[in-house]
């Protein structure tokens, strides 16, 4: 048994959601599922997980405005940031990436060797690279995993609960959309209304958002 005590995380799983109009043939393992949870976890013994999944929901997904919201508060909310850059992703991830950053939350990028975002042996504008990393992605990111098991590791290892509670700058807008999920959505939505009502932190920290 560990001597060391545990510690909590509220960790953001950033990457793809299956959606209807998309490729279907997109593998499982191009997604969050439990063979990548389960990685995370057993890689990090001393700290207890809260996982804040976006493809996990009950709210109305007709709300755009909503959706935004759901985002970016689930972002803002956590300790960290866990990016699955196994293979391309969208804009939706950029968003998040930036979102993070503002708010000095730490990064952990799952960015295997010669994969999309960190490729082995290529070229760029006819320069030869023989090792090659997205700018942006590896810019922003605080520790770089080759698979959800180290990216556990490097949380248990590194990386503490932040202990500030108010928000960076954010613009009206994204306060807004935050704002607009909280008090239309977040009682439908009941992965994120059980979190609100048995975790005093999550509490608190939505809270602070709703009174912005």
């Amino acid at each position: 048994m560990s001597s060391v005590a545990q510690k909590t995380m509220t960790a953001y799983l950033s990457g793809s959601i299956k959606k209807g109009h998309e490729n279907s043939e997109k593998s499982d393992g191009f997604y969050w599922h439990n063979p990548e949870k389960e990685g995370l976890v057993s890689g990090a013994p001393n700290t207890h997980f809260i996982l804040l999944d976006p493809s996990e929901r009950t709210d109305d997904l007709r709300d755009p405005v909503s959706i935004l919201g759901r985002d970016m508060l689930q972002v803002i909310i956590s300790d960290v940031v866990l990016v699955d850059a196994r293979h391309k992703r969208g804009i939706g991830v950029g968003a998040e990436l930036d979102r993070a950053e503002t708010q000095d939350i730490p990064l952990v990028m799952i960015a295997p060797q010669d994969t999309f975002y960190h490729k082995l042996n290529t070229s760029v504008l006819g320069q030869d690279i023989p090792e090659w990393k997205h700018p942006f992605i590896f810019g922003y990111t605080d520790y770089i995993a080759q698979t959800c098991k180290e990216a556990g590791q490097l949380i248990d290892a590194y990386l503490y609960p932040k202990q500030k509670t108010v928000p960076n700058s954010i613009s009206n807008r994204i306060v807004g959309a935050m704002q607009h999920y909280i008090r239309k959505q977040l009682a439908h939505d009941k992965p994120m209304c059980d979190l609100y009502v048995d975790n005093q932190i999550i509490q608190e920290r939505i809270d602070i958002i709703n009174n912005l």
